[in-house]
């Protein structure tokens, strides 16, 4: 099979909605996504250690199975952490969109502290083991097993990030995390708020347009919130200038 071929043949895979799956986070994803809004902001004042939902938890293929967790907990969350999200959140909120019927909301993509985002980029899961964990999550038929991609198939550099992906994905360890799970008197499981106790790296964007992150876009800027510090950059040439 020629290049062209195999590029065509992983797309389809990737993005084909028929008779496939909602993924959310698993065990070896590399961040945790959310979409956070004015109710997450409250959140913050109101718990020691908040939950939030995965950025992606809405159902947008109806009668198709879900796989992974919905939800993440920041155990006894760093009070930094707090004002800096609340803090982006009030800069970001004049420009924000909808999206998926969620009003304000900013996508926060929640890594390891030591992520290198400059080699690494944004919005890839690089998770090798993503199939065998789809299956230990409950989705039933391997044949109808789809990877979500956080890039369509009609964006510019949709095959050039889903060989990103799979190439580096053993490169990239997996967000520190406790994924728990709960046994039902019935004898199945379910799914618990996975738990995030280590530092965490937030690289806060505007939109969902994870193209313009992940391939530079002039004029595309972002948050990056580490330890309390805010830093701003604004892609200028194709590269990530630090806004002073």
């Amino acid at each position: 099979m020629n290049h062209c071929c195999i590029i065509a043949a992983i797309l389809t895979v990737v993005t084909t909605p028929a008779f496939a799956n909602d993924s959310r986070f698993l065990p070896g994803d590399s961040f945790f996504f959310i979409q956070f809004g004015a109710r997450d902001v409250t959140s913050l004042t109101k718990s020691k250690s908040p939950t939030f939902r995965y950025g992606n938890s809405v159902d947008r293929t109806p009668g198709c199975g879900s796989v992974g967790y919905d939800e993440i907990q920041f155990v006894e969350m760093p009070k930094v952490d707090k004002e800096g999200l609340r803090e982006v959140y009030l800069r970001l909120k004049p420009e924000l969109e909808d999206a998926f019927g969620k009003p304000d909301a900013m996508s926060v993509l929640v890594y390891n502290a030591d992520y290198d985002w400059r080699r690494y980029g944004f919005a890839l899961q690089y998770n090798e083991n993503w199939a065998e964990e789809s299956l230990t999550g409950g989705f039933v038929s391997r044949q109808f097993l789809t990877m979500t991609n956080f890039f369509e198939s009609s964006e510019k550099h949709a095959a050039s990030a889903i060989q990103r992906n799979w190439r580096d994905a053993t490169l990239v360890p997996c967000l520190n995390a406790n994924c728990r799970q709960k046994k039902e008197a019935d004898g199945t499981s379910r799914n618990l708020p996975v738990e995030s106790q280590q530092d965490r790296l937030y690289l806060i964007l505007p939109d969902r347009n994870f193209e313009n992150y992940l391939y530079p876009k002039d004029g595309a800027h972002f948050y990056h919130l580490l330890k309390g510090k805010i830093e701003h950059y604004r892609c200028k040439g194709r590269k990530w200038e630090l806004i002073p």
